[in-house]
């Protein structure tokens, strides 16, 4: 979990939240990518835990920061390459909210994480 508050108890400024709060989205996924393959071993090295709703959460949480860039980009695309972006940004958020439905929650991160990129190139 350390992945989500930071480092020293989250006073190292290099969690999820502080990624979120500099604007640094795709360092963010990247990190919530990393959480979920760790709540994933976790659940592998004891049955007994089911830590889906944690996991939904946190995908839901990369989802909505994706969205938000994609909505950005919609408004942002200007040109024939920035249209292009924008397309592979809504195909990968479409396909990774499809993963997300089968409980694919790392795929789906990643998905959302090429769709961030995709709309970061328009953005910025």
């Amino acid at each position: 979990m350390e992945e989500l508050v930071g480092k020293n108890g989250g006073k190292a400024n290099n969690g999820v939240l502080n990624k979120i709060g500099a604007g640094d989205i795709n360092a963010a996924v990247v990190k919530m990518i990393k959480v979920l393959r760790d709540l994933e071993d976790a659940e592998a090295a004891d049955p007994a835990l089911d830590l889906t709703a944690l996991k939904r959460t946190i995908a839901r949480a990369a989802e909505s920061l994706v969205a938000d860039a994609v909505t950005q980009a919609e408004a942002a695309a200007a040109t024939p390459q920035d249209y292009q972006n924008l397309a592979a940004a809504q195909a990968f958020l479409a396909d990774g909210q499809d993963l997300l439905g089968q409980y694919d929650f790392v795929s789906a991160v990643q998905r959302f994480q090429k769709a961030f990129q995709k709309a970061d190139a328009v953005i910025n």
